[in-house]
């Protein structure tokens, strides 16, 4: 089980075929995770975003192509104040969604969004900026 690996820091499970919301319930005592990689799982919901958002170390998280997150479990991320990338490309996010992440996630640096849906290329250039701005 993945919740007996207390020291693991990296955990990658990109495009795992049959990855439920229950699995990564199981990781969440992974206190010291900084890197997770959940791209390409697309059985993964809003449901998910729960028990990742305990990872209260984690630096980097890879939800593109979740294409069943949506603002519901986005939102719930906002607990995560060391995450630094978190990459939400090719699911339902919407601007709604990424404005409450802006806003709560003051250490963010990069933000995927690519093939949104319901981002606007407009908005998602001007998400670009506010997050450039930070790093000056």
């Amino acid at each position: 089980s993945l919740g007996l690996l207390k020291s693991l820091k990296h955990l990658e499970l990109s495009s795992t075929i049959n990855l439920l919301d229950d699995h990564v319930t199981m990781m969440s005592g992974n206190f010291h995770l900084l890197h997770v990689d959940l791209s390409d799982c697309k059985l993964l919901t809003n449901t998910c975003c729960d028990p990742l958002s305990n990872l209260s170390h984690l630096t980097t998280l890879l939800l593109s192509g979740c294409v069943l997150i949506g603002d519901t479990g986005a939102t719930k991320l906002i607990k995560l104040e060391n995450l630094m990338m978190l990459d939400l490309s090719w699911t339902l996010v919407t601007e709604d969604g990424v404005e409450i992440l802006l806003n709560e996630l003051s250490f963010l640096q990069r933000l995927g969004l690519r093939g949104c849906p319901e981002i606007s290329h407009a908005s998602s250039h001007y998400y670009e900026s506010v997050l450039a701005a930070r790093l000056m």
